[in-house]
């Protein structure tokens, strides 16, 4: 669970409901607080998406291969 940001699918490529959930209000964290709860498969699922996402578009080795590949582009 996670407050939005503004563009965060955009910038990050997360798409709430499949790699993590966002929520904008106090009410809507409580309520997907409580589907979660009573739906542990859907989060479990929705975990290991997300867990997996991040590893391979947002791990330390990605930024840095980014950073290769901007340097190199600079010579």
């Amino acid at each position: 669970l996670q407050q939005r940001v503004i563009r965060a699918d955009e910038r990050l490529g997360l798409i709430s409901g499949i790699h993590c959930a966002f929520w904008d209000t106090f009410a809507d964290l409580e309520e997907l607080i409580t589907y979660y709860l009573n739906n542990r498969d859907v989060a479990f699922d929705m975990a290991r998406r997300g867990k997996r996402f991040v590893e391979a578009y947002h791990s330390n080795d990605v930024r840095v291969r980014e950073l290769f590949e901007i340097v190199g582009g600079l010579k």
